[in-house]
């Protein structure tokens, strides 16, 4: 049976993921931040991973042995979000995916990228 990792799993885009990959079986593993987000895991038929996709080195081995890693995932944000600090989640998002492709050393990693808007004006 083939594997993945979802790296945002209980997320809106990351849900409708987990259930198509489960229903076309995949052994699907996704991480989750916390026992309420678990739960929706395993509500879609996939396996938890307890950790916070910032901690990349509490999911290496996971990511290793997947066949496929779906890096959904974003970090948390509290506003309000300064221009400075977006710029450095910005690098550390980068850098991550850079990380989690040299785990797979070769194999397929799939990223969705993301951006948000705060505030009502544009500068």
């Amino acid at each position: 049976m083939p594997t993945a990792l979802v790296t945002g799993g209980t997320g809106m885009v990351g849900r409708a993921l987990v259930a198509r990959l489960v229903a076309d079986g995949v052994e699907v593993l996704a991480t989750a931040r916390s026992r309420a987000a678990a739960a929706e895991v395993e509500a879609l038929g996939a396996r938890p991973l307890y950790t916070d996709v910032a901690n990349l080195d509490g999911w290496r081995d996971e990511a290793s042995a997947a066949e496929v890693v779906w890096h959904l995932g974003l970090p948390r944000v509290v506003p309000p979000v300064r221009r400075r600090a977006a710029a450095r989640m910005g690098r550390r998002a980068g850098d991550a995916a850079t990380t989690i492709a040299e785990m797979l050393d070769g194999r397929p990693l799939v990223l969705a990228s993301s951006g948000f808007v705060y505030g009502d004006r544009a500068s």
